[in-house]
């Protein structure tokens, strides 16, 4: 396969499981693009609230769609499953809970034509919230794009912020990604081991093997987020977690070990007060300090709309605390046997 190809077929490959309420949508993107993609594998891990039934039923008119049963459940292994699948050349990655714009098949095809750097491992573009009109729904799109949420320049993804030029980056989220399938076959598939994180290690791996991905603003889906706080701490969990598997496969990685670093800073400094109370200024020093820095940076994303202020700082606190305590948990897990995924 050459990123110089002329001609390119494009199979598209959703990981689904329990979103029958988004599903719909995301097809229907599909099934109008400026350039139809050569298929769609719809992978199911079980689904048990109706989204199988609803991809059984023929859509008249349309393209059909490929669908296959992903006993495992999880994304990595219905992404694999996908993989083995496919009969295209370059094979796309969206969520089950987004929508592509229009040229998004013309748009990666265009872009992968273009490519002459055959370190490229893939290409991709940013994925935009939507929002449910509520206060909560709103605040969490906000946050989302904040340094103190994102990580800022120690994150390697640009997810959750629009770039406004092309950029090598050193991943892109499977939400919005195109990938040669050559290179799987050259490089490996996604580790089924790690949880909520089979992306991140992906793209950690190929960029210790050189590999970079390109970011192109052009290349756009629409994102459905989590709506209440609940929710939106348990996927901020859940990411920490995957992190700390990607970590203990790949080595640390500054975004993740900065938040550890500082809750350990606070703890010590809480126990040392605790054994010698005039050092009490030190841990109430450290919190201050914190919620001036989370007051200040409400204030900042909430602009005109002073009402979001607390619960901006509520989701940056969630975003904090949850996602330590993902890592945590995730680096204390036992030990993951992960010989079969790497490279021979």
């Amino acid at each position: 396969f050459s990123f110089r190809s002329r001609y390119m077929d494009i199979s598209v490959v959703i990981a689904v499981r329990n979103d029958r309420c988004h599903i719909r949508e995301c097809l229907e993107s599909l099934w109008h693009q400026t350039r139809p993609p050569l298929e769609i594998i719809v992978t199911d891990g079980d689904s048990s609230d109706g989204t199988r039934e609803y991809l059984e039923q023929p859509a008249a008119g349309r393209p059909a769609i490929r669908l296959l049963h992903n006993p495992a459940g999880d994304a990595a292994s219905g992404r694999n499953l996908g993989i083995a699948h496919a009969r295209g050349n370059i094979i796309a990655f969206i969520d089950s809970d987004a929508t592509a714009e229009p040229d998004w098949i013309d748009t990666i095809a265009s872009r992968f034509a273009a490519l002459s750097d055959e370190r490229i491992a893939g290409i991709g573009g940013p994925d935009i919230p939507v929002c449910d009109g509520s206060p909560v729904s709103r605040a969490i799109n906000i946050v989302l794009a904040s340094p103190l949420a994102s990580g800022g320049s120690l994150n390697p993804s640009v997810q959750h912020r629009v770039v406004g030029e092309e950029c090598a980056v050193r991943h892109i989220p499977t939400c919005n990604l195109a990938v040669g399938k050559e290179l799987f076959l050259k490089e490996g598939v996604f580790d089924p081991l790690m949880y909520k994180a089979e992306d991140l290690e992906f793209s950690t791996r190929l960029c210790k093997r050189g590999y970079r991905f390109l970011y192109s603003p052009a290349i756009r889906v629409l994102h459905h987020k989590k709506t209440s706080i609940k929710a939106f701490a348990r996927q901020i969990f859940k990411w920490g977690y995957g992190k700390a598997l990607v970590m203990k496969k790949h080595g640390p990685e500054p975004i993740c070990i900065a938040p550890i670093l500082a809750v350990l800073t606070v703890l010590i400094s809480v126990a040392a007060a605790a054994v010698r109370p005039d050092l009490i200024a030190v841990p109430a020093g450290f919190l201050t300090a914190y919620a001036v820095v989370i007051a200040a940076e409400s204030a900042r994303l909430a602009g005109r709309s002073m009402r979001l202020i607390p619960l901006l700082a509520l989701l940056l606190a969630v975003v904090h605390g949850a996602g330590t305590a993902g890592i945590v948990c995730g680096l204390l897990n036992r030990p993951l046997n992960i010989q079969h995924t790497e490279k021979k």
